[in-house]
């Protein structure tokens, strides 16, 4: 299945896409292409596709596998492929397959034969939930003539933050076509089915996207402190499942039995972990995270103890009114850690042993588990509210560009 997908996402990225994906487009309704690069920019795109998908055609595309398998399984995207090679032959090539009336690229995706071939053919370029890191602005404002010149080829922006308004304005990009609009990631809304879910009669610590040295130190913690918790499990989720035989050799090594998701998949997340004779479920599966986190006790997002780190995304457990753990190293997520730091929202920690002693803290300590958890959720609501704005960018751009819907 995965050497499938693989081929296929080789094969498209080229250029090459089977003819049920492009034939029977509709001929009645305006099309419009979001680009999604990853899981996290996916996720984004969920409101917004629920949305327009009633009156428009939606043609979604990815980059990473793990991004395909989640917009497979919950978009409601009505074609789905890999973004093209940003080759000028290949970018002309989907461009007159699929004839987008607009297209929208989330957070940061501006590649530059796509982006001149879209201006060729005059078709409207939006970017939504603008992001940039510190580092690509300095590497951005190093060639500012370059990118001056690409960023002329967007309609619209609509940026997380000011602190990006001012830095596209000092690019040259016209101050009035910048909007503010906040991160869609806030947006996001709890399934009806993990409202109403029981309470587990046992503590499940639960560490999610995490990467290299991370399982190490969550695994060694969990032993500790399985002495004090004997019923206490474990959920591991590394970010990228192409080191599942990784961590799986270090479960062998700490002589942990464990369970692997895909090989009990008639079972619902909940139930699995409630019922386990095992004390590890090891997650090589995507789209779950959301499952795995409302029956959690604690959550740790990974991708944050070791430098470089960056971190991932914490809004999800927060918005489930979990506790939430972070190491350091969030300087992909710097604006998103530092208001929930604000709102004491979250815990973060410098070091594994500090992590150690806050695990334990919360673990043993249910009214600080409660209150860190409301504030988590009562924060992440108050930042709701910025899909709305991104759609109407959307639809400003369909007026200003004489397109009708």
């Amino acid at each position: 299945m995965a050497m499938a997908r693989h081929r296929v996402g080789t094969l498209e990225r080229f250029g090459f896409h089977k003819k049920e994906k492009y034939n029977h487009l509709p001929q009645n309704k305006k099309r419009i292409w979001i680009h999604a690069a990853s899981v996290g920019e996916v996720m984004s795109t969920l409101p917004m596709i629920k949305k327009l998908s009633e009156e428009f055609h939606i043609i979604l595309s990815v980059t990473t596998a793990s991004g395909y398998c989640l917009a497979q399984e919950k978009s409601r995207a009505h074609t789905l492929f890999f973004y093209p090679f940003d080759i000028y032959w290949i970018v002309r090539k989907i461009f007159r397959l699929y004839k987008p009336d607009l297209i929208i690229l989330m957070e940061s995706e501006m590649w530059p034969n796509f982006l001149f071939e879209a201006h060729t053919q005059k078709i409207p370029v939006v970017l939504l939930n603008g992001r940039m890191s510190h580092r690509s602005q300095k590497r951005y404002l190093k060639v500012r003539f370059f990118y001056k010149k690409l960023f002329k080829y967007l309609e619209w922006m609509g940026v997380q933050n000011e602190e990006l308004k001012e830095f596209f304005k000092n690019m040259g990009y016209p101050e009035e076509k910048i909007h503010v609009t906040g991160n869609v990631k806030f947006d996001m809304q709890v399934p009806e089915r993990l409202k109403t879910q029981p309470t587990l009669n046992r503590f499940v610590l639960t560490a999610a996207s995490t990467h290299p040295g991370e399982e190490e130190v969550i695994i060694s913690l969990f032993q500790k402190l399985k002495t004090k918790y004997p019923d206490l499990f474990l959920i591991l989720a590394p970010r990228h499942l192409e080191r599942l035989k990784q961590v799986r050799k270090l479960l062998s090594q700490k002589n942990l039995s464990y369970l692997l998701r895909s090989e009990e998949d008639t079972k619902d997340i909940f139930n699995l972990v409630a019922d386990a004779a095992h004390s590890v479920l090891l997650v090589d599966v995507f789209g779950e995270l959301l499952d795995v986190y409302a029956c959690s006790t604690l959550v740790f997002v990974g991708k944050s103890l070791f430098p470089p780190g960056g971190g991932q995304n914490v809004i999800e457990p927060a918005v489930l009114r979990k506790p939430v753990f972070v190491g350091a190293c969030t300087n992909n997520f710097k604006e998103i850690v530092e208001y929930l730091l604000s709102e004491k929202a979250l815990v973060q920690v410098r070091d594994p042993e500090e992590f150690e002693v806050r695990i334990e803290e919360y673990l043993s300590d249910y009214s600080k588990r409660e209150a860190l958890s409301e504030r988590a959720q009562k924060a992440i609501y108050k930042k709701q509210g910025n899909v709305k704005k991104n759609l109407d960018i959307i639809f400003k751009c369909f007026e200003s560009t004489h397109l009708t819907t």
